[in-house]
C-alpha cells in the first residue's frame, strides 16, 4: 500500500538542509549529494605529481625470514582466535585435520542429550545439561585439556612430542611465550617418565612342564608315583577358582594336605572380588605350605596346583600378582 498510494508524512525520511537550502523530494537529495561528494574535486585543486613516484625508483625489498621455527608455525596454526573461514583457510583445515577426533566426543556429548530431551533444539541448554546429568561445555573442554595434559606428561622419552615440551629461557618482554603444547604439559607437575622395557622371563617359563604328554597319560603316572611316595612325606593340594552368583563375582581357593594317604588339614576361603584367580591360587599355596611345616617341620613337600604361572612366580622373579 505504501508503494501505491505513497509514503506518508509519518514515514517519510527528515529533509537535507545543504548550505541552509533544504530538500524534501528523494530527486533533489540525490542532486544535492551527487554535486557535493562525487564533485568536490577537479583537476584545479589535484596533487601536483605523482606521489609514489619516489617509492617506483627503486626496488623496494621485504625483509622476511625464510626459516621457521616449529614454536612460530604452532601458533599460527594453532592460536587462532578467530574462528571464521577467512581467505586463507586456516580454520577450516584446522576443523577438516581436527573433526576425526572431535566427532566421537560430539557426538557422545549430545546422544543422551536427545534420549532425554527429544525437543532439545527449543529447549535452554541449562535444562538439558541437568537433566541428562552432562557437564557444560567449559567444563567438558577443561576436563578434556587436564586429561590431554596428563597424557603428554606420560608420554614416552622417545616420543616426538618430549623434545617440544621442554621449557626454553626466553628473554622477558621478548615477545615470544610458551606454545599451546607447553602450556598444557605445565597444567601437571614434572612426573617420571614411563619407559618401555622387555618382558621378564624365567629361562625355561616358555617350555610346556608336561612335555606334551596327555592327561591320561600323566595321570596313569602320578598314581604310580603316589603309591611310592615316602610314609612321612607330606602332599598338598590347591586350586582356586571364580563364579558368577546375583550379579556378583566371587573368588576363592581351597587347599587339602595328606600324609601316608591320609586327610590331616584342608581349608578353603573367599578373597576381595577386585582380584584375580592368580591371587587365589597364590593365597592358597601359602596357606597350604604353612599348615604342612606347622604339621610336620623338616619333612619333605611336594606342591600340587594347576596354574603354572603361579609356579612360575614361586620358582623366580616373576610378578607374585597379576593385579
Amino acid at each position: 500500500m505504501v508503494g501505491w498510494l505513497g509514503a506518508g508524512p509519518r514515514l517519510r525520511s527528515p529533509p537535507l538542509v545543504i548550505n541552509g537550502e533544504q530538500m524534501s523530494e528523494p530527486l533533489a537529495k540525490t542532486e544535492a549529494l551527487q554535486r557535493e561528494v562525487f564533485g568536490r574535486f577537479s583537476a584545479e585543486n589535484d596533487l601536483q605529481g605523482d606521489p609514489l613516484e619516489a617509492w617506483s625508483a627503486d626496488e623496494v625489498k621485504i625483509l622476511w625470514d625464510t626459516q621457521v621455527s616449529a614454536e612460530k608455525a604452532e601458533r599460527s596454526y594453532i592460536g587462532v582466535t578467530n574462528t571464521s573461514p577467512g581467505i586463507d583457510g586456516i580454520t577450516v583445515r584446522l576443523f577438516k585435520a581436527g573433526w576425526v577426533s572431535l566427532a566421537e566426543p560430539v557426538r557422545r556429548f549430545y546422544q543422551p542429550v536427545r534420549a532425554i530431551l527429544p525437543a532439545y533444539k527449543t529447549t535452554p541448554s541449562s535444562t538439558i545439561f541437568r537433566d541428562a546429568g552432562l557437564p557444560s561445555a567449559r567444563v567438558a573442554l577443561a576436563y578434556t585439556r587436564l586429561k590431554y595434559g596428563a597424557r603428554l606428561r606420560f608420554a614416552d622419552k622417545g616420543h616426538p612430542f618430549v623434545n617440544r615440551l621442554r621449557e626454553t629461557p626466553r628473554a622477558r618482554n621478548s615477545g615470544h611465550s610458551a606454545t599451546t603444547l607447553q602450556t598444557v604439559a605445565q597444567l601437571f607437575p614434572r612426573i617420571r617418565k614411563l619407559e618401555l622395557r622387555a618382558p621378564r622371563n624365567a629361562p625355561d617359563s616358555r617350555t610346556d612342564p608336561t612335555g606334551g604328554v596327555p592327561k591320561e597319560e600323566t595321570a596313569r603316572r602320578f598314581i604310580e608315583w603316589l603309591d611310592m611316595v615316602l610314609f612321612d612325606d607330606i602332599v598338598v593340594y590347591t586350586d582356586g577358582s571364580e563364579k558368577y552368583e546375583n550379579n556378583c563375582v566371587q573368588i576363592g581357593y581351597g587347599w587339602a594336605v595328606f600324609r601316608a594317604g591320609l586327610e590331616f588339614a584342608a581349608g578353603s576361603a573367599f578373597i576381595t572380588p577386585e582380584s584375580h584367580v592368580f591371587d587365589a591360587e597364590a593365597i592358597g599355596a601359602l596357606k597350604r605350605l604353612q599348615a604342612a611345616t606347622k604339621a610336620q617341620p623338616g619333612a619333605r613337600i611336594w606342591i600340587y596346583m594347576d596354574s603354572t604361572s603361579v609356579i612360575w612366580g614361586f620358582k623366580s622373579d616373576a610378578p607374585r600378582s597379576s593385579q
